[in-house]
């Protein structure tokens, strides 16, 4: 499902500045300064004894500070058990040593911990975590189980009931499948071979919250708007949502924040509603409006538009923009200091020179931390820039902020994927990063490359290391699919093999060729997506980066047919998109660049262009590559 476009994958601030960073964290391997050569490895704990039969999580510490925490985990002897980033499980003779080595990646520095393999511990109990949970219809939530006492197998059984109402796989990882609004299931853990031990989780199937605002002006422009509900301590995004306007009333249906169909929940909430586009459009801001304080119950909650305050725009100008942004696009983000919780952002912006000014609308005049990305990010994931003012007072009306109080963000943790198979190279791949033990997407946990060989490499913005399961989407030149690998410790510098992963395989890919792409659109990226003709509804895409005068798209999800085809390319400053009417396309099917015109709609990110094919700054709607998912 496509998430609704905020570049919130990367609002927070590196360590180095003081910036409180998402996540989960359970370690403190953090920091990503450039390394040195390392020196030593210490390995926690030293010395233990480990059950046959069951598991230990060790954890490596390479010095001096800075350099990176990558390591390498081996035992001595090889064949005394397993471990897999450092979580030991023997299967050796009790009573045999067993040591647990961590060497410094591309080095032969290490260290060591010597291990006793104890008596086999019998299972006496297990705990499942979490003990219950919200899970929508189709909505999928990751369990995991603990058994006691310590030194005992974790090996256990997953199984859900009643039959029919969901399915989860032998990693506890639970999709609803078929379970109606009001429904329970139940989820349980049972020890390897000791059918006697068991726990439950209990899932409750939640009935959607919708919300009416009648009495709205009937002069208001917008015929549509979204709505979010937010924790009136924190300010925490807790669940978002999309209605539209008929006549002087507009209804609101509510999801979590996740989009992943588990519904929000009853409870007291700041509640705000922004009409008009997302971010802006053709240059008309949104309108937000807002109550601090009202409780929210499931079904029907009917709220009147007096209730509402309306929020004037705030205008921050920024001074002093370095020569290599101008004609670029960038964002805006205001973040309550020492959290990742956003409360207004503005998308797409054009930099014309070395003054800019972003309207953000939503926000009450306060201290905040300024967010400012160089959109470069979204245009092939390469040379952008992300920066950060801390703590600056904000008024309402107009603000001026030099670009010498931003400073540079570097990236916070680093994930290499190794051994990717050849079928899923030469295209695209996201990861995500989901809090192990809650279940909650990270805010801002996302990261998306490239991939055209076997390893790739994915940065994430302000995320603490912690233990998180990793979700991989990856759309190769044939084939797709997705993968995850749960409860894993993620340091600041961390490789995965694909063997790790838990895949699915989502098929082959449909090819489809486009030719005769004039020059100076070589080396951009570009997407190709299909519709259903007359109405553009989404049928299937693909994307890839221009290599030369042809380039061939893998659709996913794509059968032959007759669709309108939408070409969107991405350069350094600019966005176009090219359309093509009720077209047969076929596996293999080769159109020819000369085939599209140009559009002039609201999805064009430019709506000029030279007859030299200089392409000329427009306006944006703040689409990009991340949408395609």
């Amino acid at each position: 499902m496509k998430k609704k476009l905020k570049l919130l994958g990367i609002v927070a601030l590196a360590v180095t500045i003081g910036f409180s960073m998402s996540g989960c964290p359970t370690s403190t391997n953090g920091g990503n300064n450039e390394p040195s050569v390392p020196a030593s490895v210490t390995v926690t704990p030293s010395v233990i004894t480990v059950a046959q039969g069951g598991q230990r999580q060790f954890s490596a510490v390479v010095g001096p500070a800075g350099v990176s925490q990558a390591v390498t985990w081996s035992i001595e002897p090889a064949n005394a058990g397993t471990i897999n980033n450092g979580l030991f499980a023997p299967t050796a003779t009790p009573g045999t040593q067993v040591i647990v080595r961590a060497t410094a990646t591309s080095t032969t520095v290490s260290g060591t911990a010597t291990v006793t393999v104890g008596q086999p511990v019998t299972p006496a109990s297990v705990t499942v975590t979490p003990a219950s949970a919200y899970v929508g219809q189709g909505g999928q939530r990751q369990f995991t189980a603990t058994v006691g006492p310590e030194g005992a197998p974790q090996a256990v059984t997953w199984s859900v009931a009643p039959t029919g109402a969901g399915t989860i796989t032998t990693g506890g990882l639970l999709t609803v499948t078929g379970a109606s609004a009001g429904d329970t299931l139940t989820i349980t853990a049972t020890a390897v071979n000791h059918p006697a031990v068991s726990n439950t989780a209990t899932v409750t199937v939640p009935e959607p919250i919708s919300i009416i605002v009648p009495g709205i002006s009937t002069t208001h422009p917008s015929t549509s708007g979204d709505i979010e509900l937010r924790d009136p301590e924190t300010g925490t995004r807790v669940a978002s949502g999309w209605g539209s306007i008929s006549g002087s009333s507009a209804t609101f249906a509510l999801w979590d924040r996740n989009w992943d169909h588990r519904f929000a929940v009853p409870g007291d909430y700041e509640v705000s509603i922004r009409f008009g586009c997302c971010y802006e459009c053709d240059g008309e801001h949104p309108r937000v409006y807002r109550i601090a304080l009202i409780n929210i119950t499931s079904g029907t909650n009917t709220i009147p538009w007096s209730a509402f305050s309306f929020m004037p725009p705030i205008n921050i100008t920024i001074t002093g923009i370095p020569n290599q942004y101008h004609g670029s696009w960038a964002e805006m983000g205001l973040v309550i200091p020492g959290t990742m919780n956003y409360v207004a952002w503005v998308g797409d912006t054009y930099i014309p020179g070395s003054s800019m000014t972003f309207t953000l609308v939503g926000a009450s005049p306060g201290i905040y931390d300024v967010i400012l990305v160089d959109s470069h990010f979204f245009e092939g994931m390469e040379n952008f820039g992300i920066y950060l003012a801390p703590s600056r007072n904000i008024t309402a009306g107009s603000n001026t902020i030099p670009w010498s109080a931003f400073a540079s963000v570097p990236p916070s943790i680093t994930i290499t994927v190794t051994g990717i198979p050849v079928e899923y190279r030469n295209g695209f791949g996201d990861i995500e990063l989901q809090c192990a033990m809650t279940g909650n997407w990270i805010d801002w946990g996302w990261s998306g490359t490239e991939i055209t060989g076997s390893s790739a490499i994915f940065r994430f913005f302000f995320v603490a290391p912690g233990t998180y399961d990793v979700w991989l989407w990856i759309q190769g030149s044939n084939r797709w699919g997705e993968a995850i690998v749960s409860a894993m410790n993620i340091t600041a510098t961390t490789t995965i093999p694909w063997s790790a992963f838990n895949f699915t395989d989502g098929g082959e890919v449909m090819p489809v060729t486009v030719t005769g792409i004039p020059e100076r659109y070589h080396g951009e990226w570009a997407d190709i997506s299909l519709h259903t003709p007359g109405t553009w509804d989404w049928v299937a895409d693909g994307w890839a980066r221009i290599s030369g005068p042809s380039v061939t798209f893998g659709l996913r999800n794509a059968v032959p047919g007759i669709y309108d085809v939408n070409l969107h390319i991405c350069g350094e400053n600019y966005c176009l998109d090219y359309r093509l009417s009720s077209r047969n396309i076929t596996a293999g099917a080769s159109i020819p660049f000369g085939d599209f015109t140009l559009a002039e709609s609201p999805w064009a990110f430019s709506e000029h262009i030279e007859r030299s094919g200089r392409v000329l700054p427009g306006r944006s709607n703040a689409r990009s590559l991340r949408t395609h998912r």
